[in-house]
């Protein structure tokens, strides 16, 4: 445990920027181990993570698995997120994941599985922060609970022996992200207080599709622990957009460095408990990160604790 928590000092000593997981959606979707017929589960997972200018970013999510029949599995999660940095402090529901799982095992070393969701937002509101004068500015992306967008996500794993091997995309469906923050360091047209400078754009904000690979592999397995490590690639295919206005006029700008390569390094300690629960911290990092990463999802590390289990 002290290994760890030095490795975790060392990397926000350097402050690495990288896409945090659970935000961008793809690789969280937490896939049901138990999907024999009439089976109801369930995974409560309470997250901690450092966004954009050392934010603190808490989330506290429950996700409940029935499968109807073997091997089908209907899932849906909800996380409510509580958020601090130093402009403000906000809370406020995510977003809803709700799909379709099938597993496919071919024999007991060969299993795969495969999802469809979407992660739809309920909070499509934006968060403010209102000066002493009165003003009320929009919050940088960071400071949303939501995501802001709705999106389609497919996953596959892929269980072979001691190895997972999963691959996801996330695709845009809906952009109503009603976020009117600009940050002064992004644009040559100074319309926002000078407190906002250190936080990138995010106004109106439009993202593009990520695509990812997971790879994980148990790397020790004794008496009730099971530790397992691997790494997470993700892409963004093309460059985030931002609207804003201008004189009357509405304009729209292209994001540089928003698109672009991350590489996460993973992972999970599961502990069994009784009764066949599962208690699991999972921890992430970046070691290689997109250059602007105005969509929120920036990370300087992310953890997870989280206990799964059968309601029957």
């Amino acid at each position: 445990m002290k290994t760890i928590l030095f490795i975790f000092l060392f990397i926000c000593a350097f402050n690495l920027k990288g896409q945090g997981c659970a935000d961008a959606g793809v690789c969280n979707i937490d896939m049901n181990q138990n999907d024999k017929a009439s089976t109801l589960s369930y995974n409560y997972g309470i997250g901690f993570g450092l966004g954009e200018q050392f934010t603190i970013i808490n989330s506290y999510k429950m996700s409940l698995f029935y499968s109807p029949i073997d091997n089908v599995t209907i899932f849906a999660g909800l996380p409510f997120n509580v958020i601090a940095g130093d402009l403000t402090n906000v809370n406020g529901i995510g977003d809803l994941d709700f799909g379709l799982q099938y597993t496919l095992k071919i024999d007991d070393s060969n299993i795969i599985k495969y999802s469809m969701s979407i992660k739809a937002t309920l909070d499509k509101e934006p968060r403010f922060m209102v000066f002493p004068s009165g003003i009320a500015e929009a919050l940088p992306q960071v400071y949303h609970p939501s995501l802001g967008n709705d999106n389609l996500i497919f996953v596959i794993d892929y269980h072979y022996n001691n190895w997972v091997f999963s691959g996801g995309a996330l695709i845009p469906l809906t952009q109503p992200n009603n976020n009117e923050f600009v940050a002064n360091s992004d644009l040559t047209i100074k319309t926002t207080p000078l407190i906002f400078d250190d936080y990138l754009t995010s106004a109106s904000l439009e993202r593009s599709s990520d695509i990812m690979l997971r790879v994980k592999r148990k790397v020790i397995e004794k008496n009730k622990y099971t530790v397992t490590a691997g790494i997470n690639p993700l892409y963004r295919t093309a460059n985030n957009r931002v609207t804003f206005e201008d004189a009357a006029e509405i304009k729209s700008l292209e994001i540089d460095g928003s698109s672009g390569f991350t590489l996460n390094l993973l992972s999970d300690i599961d502990y069994k408990l009784e009764n066949e629960n599962i208690l699991t911290f999972s921890i992430g990092f970046p070691v290689i990160a997109r250059q602007n990463q105005n969509d929120g999802l920036l990370r300087l590390f992310q953890s997870r604790l989280s206990i799964t289990g059968n309601i029957f």
